[in-house]
């Protein structure tokens, strides 16, 4: 048993992980902040209380779109990128998926000498990429 820590359970089929909500969470969230704070704002009448929820709900809106605009800046994408990509290419959902499960596997204290090698890497039908494999997500480069 592991602990899976920002982690999908094993699954029969890793290229059908939900990827989407995994990478939505944190924009989501943010934009949420926001909204929650918003009738703080109109309803206050403290002008602290105002500023300071403001504030907050100016930075949640920001690092929402932030992180929700695919970029890919210096070789780190973030999430809306990796939302795009994810979309493209079953490969990098299954790379993904090996990643997380080998974050999990460590974190239950597991060696990486003690890890299956079908996990560790990828098979040679997989390596063909003949499924659209986009090769730029970390995740593929990690595992190639």
């Amino acid at each position: 048993m592991y602990i899976y820590i920002l982690a999908f359970i094993e699954v029969e089929h890793p290229e059908d992980i939900p990827f989407f909500w995994y990478h939505f969470g944190g924009v989501f969230f943010n934009f949420l902040t926001a909204m929650i704070a918003l009738p703080i704002i109109l309803l206050s009448r403290n002008p602290f209380v105002i500023v300071g929820f403001a504030i907050l709900a100016g930075m949640s809106v920001f690092l929402g779109l932030l992180n929700i605009i695919p970029t890919n800046s210096m070789g780190v994408p973030n999430d809306g990128y990796n939302i795009v990509l994810l979309r493209k290419s079953p490969i990098d959902r299954v790379a993904l998926y090996k990643v997380l499960l080998i974050n999990a596997m460590q974190y239950s204290g597991v060696m990486l000498e003690q890890i299956p090698s079908h996990i560790i890497t990828f098979s040679q039908e997989e390596k063909n990429c003949e499924s659209g494999c986009s090769l730029r997500h970390p995740a593929v480069a990690i595992l190639f």
